[in-house]
């Protein structure tokens, strides 16, 4: 079996779907001398290529100016969209592949679509979020005039389409009402993220509220800086992993509420310093304002945190007796379930054991193994 993956974006360059990616490539390893991946990509300053067990890694040079490797803007989108449309071309006549699977309906779904057109070659959409209409903000415009009428042409043309949640399913087929649509949520890699020892409150000589993601406004971080100049607590402090252009707004907003001192920036974090970040932090918490599936948040509960996430996407999917569920966009609401949580020993304990409890059970293996045969790829196969 020969698969083609097209996705504009792969560590370092990107956020959840680029992490995604990188895991399913890296349990399909295990399958070596049985498929064949190709991955054609995005690359910061120059072309590149890596060899893998199971294939290669092609990093394409988007010429992307904008130093924030968690963001890419319309221009590095439609560059990737032209590149990865003329390098797959290239290899494809040297490779038959069986199957394309395009991470994102736009750009790689839209270059799926015309390597169907050019090569008859059956491609598959992953959607992940920002690439749905109308999913975030900024994105409106474009969605309003354009993305609405094409991803729905994108879609209808492929051979499987499958969202990573039950609300992103929705939302597309509200662009999309006969859409069929599978869902296949997010995993996480347990066995690396978890911590053996049980967290309890009595454990934490000053609490930390821990966010993790591109610093962007839908992901709401300063909703929890408004929080935390609301709460009387003591010894407690947010630290906020990750990088993006609402980074110099928080950090002003923090100085205006005078609680600087407690808000930490720690900036982009490999898999081992994440690690060790989770395991010190007491609660996570996840405001945003519109989510498909936060990896982060597997993450976060993989390690036994109890979680504080707004009702929205598939956010919601993954919490069951683990954490609190809050309305979007209100600080005072955030503040409340801190105190609410900081308060009880004995549900805080309850909230990190049904954290850890809930991730087992979403392992990357598995979902590779979902997605696998959710594409009706045969044991002879692989």
């Amino acid at each position: 079996m020969k698969i083609l993956m097209l996705n504009n974006e792969y560590p370092p360059l990107g956020g959840g779907q680029a992490s995604a990616n990188k895991s399913i490539l890296d349990v399909l390893q295990t399958y070596s001398n049985q498929i064949l991946v190709d991955l054609i990509t995005s690359s910061v300053r120059e072309f590149k290529s890596e060899r893998t067990q199971i294939g290669e890694i092609f990093y394409l040079n988007i010429g992307k100016k904008n130093k924030n490797l968690h963001y890419q803007n319309i221009k590095d989108l439609l560059i990737f969209s032209i590149k990865s449309l003329i390098f797959a071309r290239k290899i494809i006549r040297k490779n038959s592949y069986n199957l394309i699977i395009a991470w994102a309906g736009v750009p790689s779904g839209f270059t799926g679509y015309l390597l169907k057109k050019l090569y008859k070659i059956p491609y598959v959409v992953l959607l992940r979020g920002p690439d749905v209409p109308f999913h975030e903000a900024k994105w409106k415009l474009l969605d309003k005039l354009f993305f609405q009428f094409l991803s729905p042409i994108i879609w209808k043309n492929a051979f499987k389409v499958i969202a990573n949640s039950q609300e992103l399913k929705k939302l597309a087929q509200q662009t999309a009402i006969k859409q069929q649509i599978s869902v296949i949520e997010n995993g996480v890699d347990f066995n690396f993220w978890n911590n053996v020892f049980k967290k309890q409150l009595l454990d934490f000589e000053k609490f930390v509220i821990l966010s993790v993601g591109r610093i962007s406004r839908i992901k709401g971080f300063d909703l929890v800086i408004k929080a935390l100049s609301e709460i009387k607590v003591k010894n407690i402090e947010y630290w906020l992993v990750g990088d993006g252009p609402e980074k110099t707004n928080l950090q002003l907003l923090a100085q205006k509420l005078n609680c600087i001192d407690q808000v930490k920036f720690l900036g982009i974090k490999n898999k081992n310093e994440l690690r060790q970040i989770y395991h010190s932090s007491t609660i996570f918490c996840l405001p945003s304002h519109n989510e498909g599936m936060s990896n982060a948040l597997l993450e976060a509960m993989a390690c036994g945190l109890p979680v504080i996430v707004t009702n929205v996407g598939g956010t919601k999917e993954l919490i069951n007796e683990n954490g609190i569920i809050i309305v979007k966009g209100d600080s005072k609401a955030i503040s409340n379930a801190l105190i609410k949580m900081l308060n009880n020993n004995e549900n805080y304990i309850n909230f990190s054991n049904r954290s850890i409890e809930i991730s087992k059970n979403m392992s990357w293996k598995s979902k590779t193994r979902d997605l696998i045969n959710e594409l009706g790829i045969q044991k002879n196969e692989i």
